[in-house]
């Protein structure tokens, strides 16, 4: 009895894209079913919120106090993720978390690129597959703030 030949599958484009799937189908029920998890994550949310209702892209004040230290882009890319899927007048905290579940495929799918390159299309899906799978990417992916190495 021989085995099945799936390395056809993962050859290309393929892989990567495969691995990003993977990312998606584990940040899913993250940026679905969990409620805010912390203050940071609704603040962050709250000056994106405020940007788009305002329409000034610069200002990332909350509560009167300039988060400077906080990547505008973060704050760019979720408002245009609420302003495209939702209402910002909702103020539900799935639109604001799409940005990370982009995020997270996005790594997926350049881990799996990257060592597809230097190693080979199985150990390039692999790799890519694991880091989309693992607990703390599909952690991240579903939570609306800067990653935890980013001091807010």
């Amino acid at each position: 009895m021989q085995r099945p030949d799936l390395d056809r599958l993962i050859l290309g484009w393929r892989g990567p894209a495969l691995a990003a799937l993977i990312a998606l189908i584990a940040g899913l029920p993250g940026l679905i079913m969990t409620p805010v998890l912390d203050r940071t994550e609704a603040r962050t949310a709250q000056v994106s919120a405020r940007m788009l209702e305002r329409g000034d892209w610069i200002d990332t004040r909350a509560d009167d106090q300039d988060r400077i230290r906080t990547a505008v882009g973060l704050h760019w890319f979720q408002a245009a993720a609420t302003a495209l899927t939702s209402d910002v007048q909702d103020r539900d905290i799935r639109p604001y978390r799409l940005p990370s579940l982009l995020g997270a495929m996005l790594a997926a799918w350049a881990c799996a690129w990257g060592a597809s390159v230097l190693f080979g299309a199985r150990a390039g899906f692999l790799a890519g597959a694991l880091l989309g799978g693992a607990f703390l990417m599909s952690t991240l992916a579903g939570v609306a703030r800067p990653t935890p190495c980013w001091p807010v």
